[in-house]
């Protein structure tokens, strides 16, 4: 269906989302943090992010400032400063998150305007 592209420093909590959405039937990248999923982009070419707001490093809202793609952010925390983004091309689920909420979440933004 769509490649997706998400980072995550829980590199536990990111294996169990991408076995979930490939098995949906999307192609999945993981990477530890945004500097690596910054770097995967141009190769991957993905359709959409999933990523971690806080990470060591370049974290998931500095790393969606800096490309136009469809952002789903997920984090234990710091949710008030990435949902003000809004619009149809952004959405925002807190940790620990239902993997079926996860898979609605990416597939809202897949096929958004």
């Amino acid at each position: 269906m769509a490649r997706i592209l998400m980072a995550d420093d829980d590199r536990h909590f990111a294996a169990v989302v991408a076995r979930f959405l490939t098995r949906a039937g999307h192609e999945v990248l993981t990477a530890a943090d945004g500097d690596a999923a910054l770097a995967a982009i141009p190769g991957f070419s993905p359709e959409a992010l999933v990523l971690d707001v806080s990470m060591p490093g370049l974290g998931g809202d500095a790393l969606a400032a800096r490309v136009d793609l469809p952002v789903l952010f997920l984090s234990g925390r710091d949710l008030d400063r990435v949902a003000a983004r809004g619009g149809s091309r952004v959405r925002c689920l807190a940790k620990p998150a239902d993997l079926e909420e996860i898979l609605a979440a990416v597939e809202a933004l897949l096929s958004a305007p």
